[in-house]
């Protein structure tokens, strides 16, 4: 989401409006993708971030994707330790993804 040799890193905030963005326009996929960078750097989704990749989802007919995405996204914004866990999911619908 920026540059390699940028001292700048993005804030929660520009992840969040870009995820918005990409769900709200159909762009499932892109969203996972930043939702992806957002977590590798420790950021945890808001609820708000949380229900609108859900229902994308949903839209798209991945249902079992986003009940398992949510539970887990759900264990980070609580506080828990599921990065990882998340960041391989993501990683997991990310290549297995067809349009």
């Amino acid at each position: 989401m920026s540059r390699p040799d940028s001292h700048c890193t993005p804030h929660v905030a520009a992840y969040s409006l870009l995820v918005h963005g990409f769900c709200r326009n159909g762009f499932v996929l892109e969203a996972l993708k930043v939702l992806r960078a957002m977590v590798g750097a420790d950021m945890a989704p808001a609820a708000d971030l949380r229900t609108r990749v859900y229902r994308s989802l949903l839209r798209e007919a991945r249902i079992g994707e986003a009940k398992e995405l949510d539970a887990v996204l759900r264990c980070v914004g609580d506080g828990g330790e599921g990065f990882g866990k998340v960041a391989n999911l993501l990683d997991r619908m990310i290549g297995n993804w067809v349009e």
